[in-house]
């Protein structure tokens, strides 16, 4: 039969594995949002996950004419892959979704069956965080370093290096992408700090650790902690205008609007204490 409409619940724990957090995949910021929303429900209904496309359509930001921009954005998340790297170059690449409908004004969206091995009855090496963050961050760098910060400090692990190489891997930049570690870290790390910190309930910083006589920067090294005041942002959900060039300078494919700029630079006030 036909299956309840879930309800949007912010608070709600997105739940998700390890594995899918290190996968390499590079998604909009919207794409970001419509992913963490099925890994949320798809946890609650185990199956096909319908939601009010209103509801979905204004958690993801998205405005105007919503139901095409629904249709763009689902149909954009569909043609992504997942690559889940293993040891020894082995890999496993998936397909997020398996089918996606609007009928009526509800939205229905499965998970592809291969990966729901990371989304549900997952005993050990999984990350909680709460809906509301994985929904806010206002940049899909961000989103993956909030991410990341949230599997580290889960596992005890407050200070992390990574080999800048893997790193990029993981957020599927090419190597002919930001090739300069300055444009790196203007264009990656520091704008998915500034999210993380002005947003989330985790603080992060950076440094680069240099090998060599030339000093090449051959790793980062994160440091992550849990704010002691966590951040309300239950009300201040940026929106969105969707656009889906194919050029991937990610952070400027999209133009982040605040409804309330007040709510937003009293957050970032807040969450500098």
């Amino acid at each position: 039969g036909m299956s309840r409409v879930l309800e949007l619940d912010k608070k709600s724990l997105v739940v998700v594995s390890n594995k899918l957090i290190d996968a390499r995949y590079r998604l909009t910021i919207s794409e970001i949002r419509l992913f963490v929303l099925m890994i949320f429900a798809f946890d609650k209904v185990r199956g096909e996950v319908r939601m009010s496309a209103k509801d979905v359509a204004s958690a993801v930001g998205l405005k105007g004419d919503f139901y095409s921009a629904l249709k763009r954005a689902t149909q954009n998340l569909m043609r992504q892959i997942i690559t889940i790297e293993g040891e020894r170059g082995n890999w496993e690449a998936y397909n997020i979704t398996s089918k996606a409908s609007c009928i009526d004004g509800v939205f229905t969206i499965k998970p592809n069956p291969q990966i729901e091995q990371h989304l549900i009855n997952l005993k050990r090496c999984f990350t909680k965080y709460e809906l509301a963050y994985g929904l806010a961050l206002k940049s899909t760098y961000g989103f993956r370093l909030y991410q990341f910060g949230k599997k580290n400090l889960g596992l005890k692990r407050s200070v992390v290096q990574i080999d800048l190489e893997e790193f990029r891997k993981m957020l599927g930049i090419e190597k002919s992408e930001y090739q300069h570690i300055w444009n790196f870290k203007k264009k990656v790390l520091d704008v998915a700090q500034q999210d993380v910190n002005a947003i989330t309930d985790i603080t992060v910083s950076c440094r680069s650790i240099k090998q060599g006589l030339g000093g090449k920067i051959v790793k980062l090294e994160f440091t992550f902690s849990e704010k002691k005041e966590k951040p309300n942002i239950l009300s201040e959900i940026a929106t969105i205008t969707y656009t889906d060039e194919e050029d991937l300078e990610v952070e400027n494919k999209e133009v982040v609007q605040t409804k309330n700029h007040e709510s937003i630079v009293h957050s970032k006030k807040a969450s500098q204490l």
